[in-house]
């Protein structure tokens, strides 16, 4: 299984990648999430996933301050 990452601060954005991933590649991803770029950090750091999709803005870090972390 592939880690797949998604970080975004709106909740909707999170499960409509989510949903049109899993309709079409379920058995490929284990799908993780977080809703802003501190929790992004500390799921990749402990989670390493291989593919992350960020929301470039978000409250506090940001998702390219979080992808420079």
């Amino acid at each position: 299984m592939i880690k797949l990452l998604i970080a975004d601060d709106e909740q909707i954005e999170r499960r409509a990648v989510k949903m049109v991933l899993e309709n079409n590649f379920a058995e490929m991803f284990d799908f993780l999430e977080a809703k802003n770029g501190r929790q992004a950090i500390e799921i990749s750091d402990t989670q390493k996933p291989e593919i992350i999709i960020m929301d470039i803005k978000m409250p506090g870090i940001n998702g390219i301050e979080a992808i420079k972390e």
